[in-house]
């Protein structure tokens, strides 16, 4: 598969063009955001099934063969991702770290610093976002899994229950975002026939943030944790369900207050493995491996 010379030039890695040794094809899938933890989690068992074109903003090296950095800020960058391509699984954010903004509670904040992860923020989810649609549409791709968040209910701390169309009422400017992405989904799938999967992820854990240790003695909180493992396990639902134009699911794991309806994601095969509860975290022995 020729890669266009954007990624070419910008990239230390030349793509592989050597005819593949297995002939059996398999389905091509962009992962955006590959450099981040959920990505790194998702990608062992994501090439299990697929083959990955995978991209971030950091630097290639050459053992990354099939890595191509790109900022999806700039549509010139994001326009050649997408060629050949069958499915993109948009897992690309910004990062607190990256701009030294604080996680921790009561942590003295730099206002610039925030400043500047905000405006990026907004390129990134909002922009970026749009490039990596409007690229798929071009590239006739057929499935997009776009990583929501569970921030777009969360600004209403008295919600009781949250269902499939719990309304929205984000949390901060990060859900605001990922309402847009969610919005223009839907556009795209209904305009333009992309199958687009919408998974609402809950609390990831671990983040590596003082937010790791909140579900232990908060049982409201841990209602909404969701593991690694299981949102992997979500991300392969999607891109595996059938006759899905567009959907939106929550994603969690299981626990001891169930508050998050889950029977829609079930639509697409997906049942948390992990379950949180005021006695620790327990995995569920009864539930098939991920690649069965």
């Amino acid at each position: 598969m020729e890669i266009p010379n954007v990624i070419e030039r910008d990239s230390p890695v030349k793509p592989d063009t050597k005819p593949s040794a297995n002939p059996i094809r398999r389905p091509l899938v962009l992962v955006t955001g590959s450099k981040g933890r959920l990505a790194q989690a998702a990608l062992p068992e994501l090439e299990r099934h697929f083959d990955i074109r995978a991209t971030d903003k950091a630097p290639g090296s050459p053992g990354e063969p099939n890595y191509f950095p790109a900022d999806i800020t700039q549509f010139s960058q994001v326009k050649p991702l997408c060629q050949g391509v069958e499915a993109v699984v948009h897992l690309a954010i910004a990062s607190l770290r990256e701009f030294g903004v604080p996680t921790a509670p009561d942590t003295e904040v730099d206002p610039d610093r925030v400043e500047a992860f905000e405006e990026t923020t907004i390129r990134v989810n909002v922009d970026g976002t749009r490039h990596i649609f409007e690229a798929a549409r071009l590239a006739g791709v057929k499935k997009i899994v776009y990583l929501s968040s569970m921030t777009a209910y969360q600004g209403n701390k008295e919600i009781p229950r949250y269902e499939r169309h719990t309304p929205f009422n984000p949390l901060n400017l990060y859900a605001c975002t990922k309402i847009f992405g969610e919005n223009l989904a839907h556009v795209y799938a209904r305009d333009h026939g992309i199958s687009i999967i919408v998974l609402r992820l809950g609390q990831p854990y671990p983040s590596g943030t003082h937010l790791d240790h909140v579900w232990q003695s908060n049982r409201r909180a841990r209602s909404l944790f969701v593991t690694l493992e299981d949102t992997v396990q979500a991300v392969l639902c999607g891109l595996n369900a059938k006759g899905v134009d567009f959907g939106i699911y929550n994603i969690v794991s299981a626990s001891d207050n169930p508050r998050v309806d889950l029977s829609p994601a079930r639509e697409i095969g997906y049942i948390p493995r992990a379950c949180f509860s005021e006695t620790g975290l327990s995995n569920r022995e009864d539930m098939p491996p991920l690649s069965a």
